[in-house]
């Protein structure tokens, strides 16, 4: 158990022991309690509650960073499947929910038309729906009708996921089975697809239908700046009230919000659930103030039943973040530049043991990172851009020592390469340094930066920067114990004036040269006539220059 752990697991003790008196059990020893900095009994549930949802988290959010998992660009067709969650402006391919095949005879055809609902996002409404994509290449519409290529054989109706939704997705033609006003999907983003077979046509050649997703801008979030009731906040935002909720793309509130919670009529139905009590929301604004500043955003789905933990961190590695436990709260820590608050000497020092760790293992101590994002010039596909290299540190190695990392969330080169150099100079920051402190420094936090006096001795170079990553305490002796890990100012300006190099975009053939292909390639012989200038196919009548 990390220390991190056994320190929250004892406030959430010591808080649900207390709630057993405010929920009336203590009614049998006398006196309402009170708790300095907690208040009256009856308010202690509400913190208790908080406290052990945060506690159970602790091994999870002091461990690992985030594991990749990719993203779904294809339709996830089958029964029981997760409900997706759009984060800022991205692709998807979405969640098929019904798909029949309808309408009897029609030239030749048996039941030509199609009706395929797709829902893209739970928690809506979302800010919009930028484009439909057939084969990944955008399609114009007239209200419901494709123009160009797909005229007359594709049309779409969208909804942003109201709550409630006035009507179902229409289908373009009548009869469709087993859909009508009852399939509202309300509070869902979502496209009821529309499409007609037809043996002349050669749109959907053989059957065979195009990639079909699209792009949005996704779920809106809480903002804790655009709050008037938060300290320094100003606006109409509210915790908890999602018809006051915005859209960003911000990685900080979308990963404060996904640990509040979201809720649908009252109910949550997406998200870690921790409330206002159990997140630390003044983090999430000056966090998402650096992200601001720094241009980055996270843009991408995820998905529900799942690993909730895995989640928020792949959300927060987007702005360089990752989540930690402070006092009883989950709050973030991020990478930005720091000043120190505080000098620690050998008089802040306490009875017990000082360790110090000058490097990391060999092995994790990486001068070239190669990242991977998420690449809307490649079909939404994960690429590599350059390589991330530290000269310095390779003359220092003796030789070049790689690594790769995707960033799940992440669909700027520039953004991922200034990430992948954070995480290249992280990776070689001193630490763990571990001292025993008197009880007037228990109000440092995860994230805050101090510095380690030369007369500590804890590294040759004397007096050096060093960011709180844990505490723990002892509450007999009122000893804290913190470890911290060394903070390189110049890491700073060296990831953030860096720029991405991206791969060679490509050029993938249009959905009607796939359809021509196979048109072709499928004629029957003895349909074909040929002479010396064209080629005339006598089922369809159609002719070609055969030259």
């Amino acid at each position: 158990m990390s220390k991190v752990s056994r320190f929250v697991g004892q406030v959430a003790g010591v808080v649900a022991g207390a709630a057993l008196i405010g929920s009336g059990i203590g009614a049998a020893v006398g006196a309402p309690l009170a708790i300095s900095g907690i208040g009256s009994a009856a308010s202690i549930a509400q913190v208790a509650g908080a406290v052990s949802a945060v506690a159970s988290i602790g091994t999870a959010l002091t461990s690992e960073p985030a594991r990749a998992q990719g993203q779904v660009n294809d339709r996830i067709i089958g029964a029981n499947n997760p409900q997706p969650y759009l984060i800022g402006r991205t692709y998807s391919g979405g969640v098929q929910v019904h798909d029949v095949g309808y309408g009897g005879n029609v030239d030749d055809v048996d039941n030509p038309y199609r009706f395929i609902p797709v829902v893209y996002s739970c928690c809506g409404p979302v800010q919009g729906l930028e484009s439909v994509q057939l084969d990944f290449e955008a399609v114009s519409f007239s209200g419901t009708s494709a123009l160009g290529y797909y005229s007359d054989y594709f049309w779409r109706d969208y909804q942003l996921g109201a709550r409630p939704e006035a009507d179902a997705l229409a289908p373009h033609f009548a009869g469709a089975p087993d859909w009508g006003s009852a399939h509202k999907l309300s509070s869902f983003a979502a496209i009821g697809y529309s499409l007609k077979w037809s043996k002349k046509g050669k749109r959907f050649a053989g059957g065979q239908l195009p990639v079909i997703g699209a792009i949005w801008q996704g779920v809106k979030v809480y903002d804790p700046r655009l709050d008037s009731t938060f300290p320094g906040g100003s606006g109409t935002c509210r915790a908890g009230d999602e018809s006051t909720y915005v859209y960003q793309a911000n990685p900080a509130t979308h990963s404060g919000t996904y640990a509040y919670g979201r809720y649908v009529n009252g109910v949550k139905v997406f998200g870690v659930d921790l409330g206002a009590a159990g997140v630390n929301f003044a983090d999430v604004a000056a966090w998402a103030n650096v992200c601001d500043a720094n241009g980055w955003t996270v843009n991408g789905t995820i998905y529900e039943p799942g690993d909730k933990w895995n989640n928020l961190k792949r959300i927060a590695e987007a702005g360089a973040g990752f989540p930690v436990l402070v006092g009883g709260k989950l709050g973030f820590d991020y990478r930005a530049p720091r000043a120190s608050l505080y000098t620690i000497t050998r008089d802040d020092l306490a009875d017990g043991v000082i360790s110090s760790q000058l490097n990391k293992e060999w092995k994790s101590r990486h001068n070239v990172l190669v990242p991977k994002y998420r690449s809307e010039a490649h079909q939404w596909s994960f690429q590599q851009a350059g390589a991330a290299r530290v000269a310095a540190f390779v003359t220092a190695d003796g030789e070049e020592k790689s690594d790769e990392k995707q960033w799940d969330l992440v669909t700027d080169v520039d953004q991922v390469t200034q990430l992948a150099y954070y995480e290249l100079y992280q990776r070689r920051e001193g630490g763990p340094f571990t001292l025993p402190l008197k009880p007037h420094m228990r109000d440092y936090e995860p994230g805050d930066c101090l510095t380690l006096g030369a007369d500590l001795g804890v590294h040759p170079s004397g007096a050096i920067k060093a960011v709180v990553r844990s505490t723990s305490g002892d509450p007999g002796s009122g000893i804290v114990t913190l470890e911290f890990e060394q903070e390189t100012d110049a890491k700073h300006p060296a990831a953030l004036s860096a720029t991405g190099v991206a791969p060679a975009a490509f050029v993938p053939p249009t959905s009607e040269e796939l359809d021509g292909t196979y048109y072709y390639n499928n004629l029957d012989p003895a349909s074909v006539t040929v002479d010396s200038a064209t080629l005339t196919c006598d089922t369809t009548g159609e002719t070609v220059d055969a030259r």
